[in-house]
């Protein structure tokens, strides 16, 4: 009689619980999202760019986004429905392009894109997630050595230019926040230079940095001192002869002439790697440079060897950063 009250009692559970999962299904099926197949995958991007890509990053780096869109994903996929984009057509695209640079950027973009159409349930699954392959890395290109940058300095013949390249190399400023540095910004008396917008490529409008630790006081001392000095006479930019553009022509003219390899952020990888190897504290260089993150400063480090060390005017210049910004304790 036991054995039949207990039967008796899990069939009426298996009951209720089948009763339970009848109504979960229903009301799912009452909310299920009926998905506009008329959208396509396109229209989709036009938006996403517009709306959720183009308030948030810098007009240079949206120009780049726009290019990927118009001249990879929107001849393959720009007329299909956005619900029909599938993760197999995605991998077998991203495969063919040859250039693995471009293909992980583009990869970026349709994975951003995709991601946000589903947060916003314009598509019922995100095909991205199963598409997989060896990602770009950006090779480090290393840092000037101080015959190089001695050569760089040697070699120009403008003073302006002159002063320009050696507030590069010895502050670590990037090339947008040194042509938006204004009068206001430099402190001859206590020796210091504000960071407080950079000169965006294209636009040529003055931005915030992006992120807070960019907005940031950057020590100076002679000889800078004395070389910005004569340029600090009026109000304004610094540097309102030259935009982003024309200073990186000068510059890879100027590689080229020497024969050396240029990025736009050379100076600022040999910065930093001067100011690892004379021992300055990581927390200092981090300030310095305007990283959030210690890990940041390390992309731009480049180790050199030490029979490439040489004791020059701008490694004296350091040496003297180095003991106002760490405390005497720690100073060897």
């Amino acid at each position: 009689m036991n054995k039949e009250n207990e039967l008796l009692q899990l069939l009426q559970e298996l009951t209720l619980g089948l009763s339970n999962v009848k109504e979960e299904l229903s009301i799912l099926r009452a909310a299920q999202v009926t998905y506009d197949t008329a959208l396509t995958y396109g229209e989709w991007l036009l938006t996403w760019l517009e709306t959720y890509k183009k308030p948030k990053v810098k007009y240079n780096y949206y120009l780049n986004l726009v290019g990927y869109v118009r001249n990879y994903v929107v001849p393959m996929f720009g007329s299909k429905p956005l619900v029909s984009i599938n993760s197999m057509e995605l991998q077998e695209f991203l495969l063919r392009i040859n250039m693995p640079a471009t293909r992980t950027q583009v990869a970026a973009v349709i994975s951003a894109s995709l991601r946000k159409a589903f947060e916003l349930r314009l598509i019922p699954f995100n095909p991205y997630l199963a598409v997989s392959f060896e990602h770009y890395e950006q090779p480090t290109l290393g840092a000037l050595t101080h015959r190089q940058y001695v050569d760089v300095l040697n070699a120009i013949d403008v003073p302006k230019r002159y002063v320009q390249t050696w507030l590069l190399l010895a502050t670590g400023l990037r090339q947008g926040e040194c042509l938006a540095l204004e009068r206001r910004n430099v402190d001859l008396e206590r020796k210091t230079i504000r960071v407080e917008k950079s000169l965006e490529r294209g636009t040529l409008e003055l931005v915030k940095p992006k992120t807070r630790a960019g907005v940031r006081t950057v020590p100076i001392e002679e000889p800078l001192i004395g070389m910005l000095a004569p340029y600090l006479d009026t109000p304004g930019r610094i540097f309102p002869e030259n935009t982003p553009d024309s200073l990186s022509r000068y510059y890879r003219r100027l590689f080229a002439r020497l024969n050396l390899p240029f990025s736009g952020h050379i100076f600022r990888h040999t910065f930093i790697t001067n100011a690892y190897e004379l021992e300055i504290p990581d927390y200092v260089v981090q300030r310095w440079c305007g990283h959030s993150k210690r890990a940041q400063a390390d992309v731009y480090l480049a180790l050199r060897n030490a029979g490439d060390f040489e004791e020059t005017e701008l490694v004296r210049y350091m040496l003297r950063l180095k003991s106002r910004a760490v405390p005497s304790i720690l100073r060897t």
